[in-house]
């Protein structure tokens, strides 16, 4: 009988083996499956938050970074190739009969305002013109929905520039005849050792001079005169070549360069481009647009403005306005008859004036998305009448009021300084030696926001304000401090680092964002481009 039940029993051992999990032992299963599956899902989902912030944080840095370098590249170079050489850049308007730069005309009320900022072009005098405002009201995108337009707490800057590899060529040429506007070219003569009757000098010439680049005419320092003092300088015509330089006749040394007006509007009426009948200080008869006026090739020159694009206030753009620039369709190309580094024969373009306003304005260049704020501020050296006599030659000494009369408090207090930085100065931050970074700034002792002011300061006070008086002696920006702020696209909730304020920076108090409540990072940088400075480089 005992031996009968062992295959009973295993029989039954096998069934129960063969019968699986339980209901309990597969509920306790499940629960212990989905507390791990749960878990991993709520580390993988905060992984995938972090990472999606640390991907938007990285792309408003990028963003921020990539706009700083691209208009780094630019205000390096300001007033490259002109600002050591001329008072101002004489640019003629084809399709405004004008000429646009501010000391083309005798009385400041009939210069030429730029239709957005309304401001006169100081830039064709210093390469770099920031647009600033430290009065007016609350809001980013302004009445024109950009940040140069007057109305708009957040600022914008125009700057010029020409092509590095050119500006060696100082003197190489000097104008050999006057300019008779209707050939349609002037006559230059190089050195003895260019020969045009040599075809390999003439294609060095030629790639000196590509159609489409630009040169200028400009007045030749007298000897013993410091070549950085304005007071010395001539207003530089600018040209445009419009076709293959070709040996002059009759002169082994001499060149024609084709200046058409049929072509170029900035060759469009020679005779007022270079009319000096004017006669004052930097532009007369005398000196200016004479035989032996220097030719200094420029190469493709840019002339562009960076502000923000506030179309859609949610998604703010930084971007670029080439007022000098090419545009397709538009401006004059199928130039040349050979081949040149930038263009083959027959395929060079001109790059025209587009003026904001005008009936062919400047098309918009994206650099940056989601900057909503850009400022800018401008700091000028200072000297006092105590100290010009120092520098050699010496300094015109300040008018009163616009003299640097140091730190208001610390250990040099009332002493003045001779070099362009922010001394501790009390409640006097409108004193400084920047401009464009207090609200409501009164002055600016060491320099003017707008122009040269050489002649008739009175005239263009009433015409720009008397809120920076302008002395008599007008002294170029010598530094640019630039600070954009940046966000990303996409909405948060309030709390923590993501407001919907924009905190306070340089002269524009806080404010709300129009894009809304987000995180934002801030990047600031200062420039110093030396071809602004008409300093004598022996001050310190």
């Amino acid at each position: 009988m005992i031996l009968s039940t062992i295959p009973r029993r295993a029989r039954l051992a096998r069934r129960r083996a063969q019968a699986g999990f339980t209901l309990i032992e597969l509920m306790v299963a499940m629960v212990v499956s989905a507390i791990v599956v749960l878990g991993v899902y709520a580390f993988s989902t905060i992984q995938q938050s972090t990472a999606g912030l640390h991907e938007r944080n990285v792309r408003v840095q990028q963003a921020l970074e990539g706009a700083m370098w691209t208009m780094a590249q630019d205000v390096r170079s300001a007033g490259l190739g002109f600002g050591r050489l001329c008072s101002e850049l004489r640019v003629y308007d084809a399709a405004g009969g004008r000429l646009i730069n501010p000391g083309a005309v005798a009385a400041p009320a009939q210069a030429y305002l730029d239709q957005v900022t309304n401001e006169a072009y100081w830039v064709l005098r210093d390469g770099l013109q920031a647009h600033w405002n430290s009065s007016v009201g609350a809001s980013m995108v302004g009445t024109l929905n950009r940040s140069s337009d007057p109305n708009s707490v957040a600022d914008s800057f125009d700057v010029i520039l020409a092509e590095a590899a050119y500006t060696d060529s100082y003197g190489v040429f000097e104008l050999s005849a006057v300019v008779d506007p209707a050939d349609g070219y002037l006559v230059v003569e190089g050195s003895g050792m260019l020969d045009n009757n040599d075809p390999n000098h003439v294609a060095q010439v030629q790639q000196l001079f590509p159609p489409g680049s630009f040169f200028l005419l400009s007045r030749t320092p007298a000897a013993a005169t410091n070549p950085m003092r304005p007071d010395f300088q001539g207003q530089c015509p600018l040209l445009q070549v419009t076709g293959d330089v070709v040996a002059e006749p009759g002169n082994v040394r001499q060149w024609r360069i084709p200046i058409s007006g049929a072509v170029s509007g900035f060759d469009g009426d020679v005779a007022t481009l270079l009319d000096t009948s004017l006669d004052v200080p930097d532009w007369g008869p005398a000196q200016d647009a004479q035989p032996g006026a220097s030719i200094i090739p420029l190469g493709r020159l840019r002339w562009s403005r960076y502000e923000i694009d506030y179309t859609y206030p949610a998604v703010p753009y930084l971007v670029r306005y080439d007022i000098i620039g090419y545009v397709e369709g538009v401006d004059p190309n199928g130039l040349g008859g050979t081949d040149y580094p930038h263009c083959q024969a027959g395929q060079c373009t001109a790059a025209q004036l587009h003026l904001p306003g005008s009936a062919n304005p400047p098309a918009a260049v994206a650099v940056g998305p989601m900057i909503e704020d850009m400022q800018v501020a401008v700091g000028c050296d200072g000297w006092t009448a105590a100290n010009v006599g120092n520098a050699s030659p010496p300094l015109p000494v300040p008018d009163p009021g616009f003299e640097d009369n140091g730190p208001a408090v610390g250990a040099t207090a009332g002493q003045p300084n001779l070099q362009v930085d922010e001394n501790p100065s009390g409640n006097q931050r409108d004193s400084d030696e920047w401009i464009g970074n207090a609200r409501n700034e009164l002055r600016a002792p060491d320099c003017v926001y707008h122009g040269t002011a050489e002649r008739d300061p009175a005239g263009w006070v009433g015409v720009e304000g008397d809120q920076n008086p302008p002395p008599s002696f007008r002294m170029s920006p010598q530094m640019i401090r630039i600070t954009l702020v940046g966000s990303s696209e996409t909405a948060e909730t309030a709390g923590g680092l993501a407001t919907l304020q924009l905190l306070a920076v340089e002269d524009r108090a806080p404010i709300n964002s129009p894009v809304g409540v987000r995180q934002r990072f801030t990047l600031t940088e200062v420039f110093s481009p030396r071809n602004l400075r008409w300093r004598d480089p022996a001050v310190p």
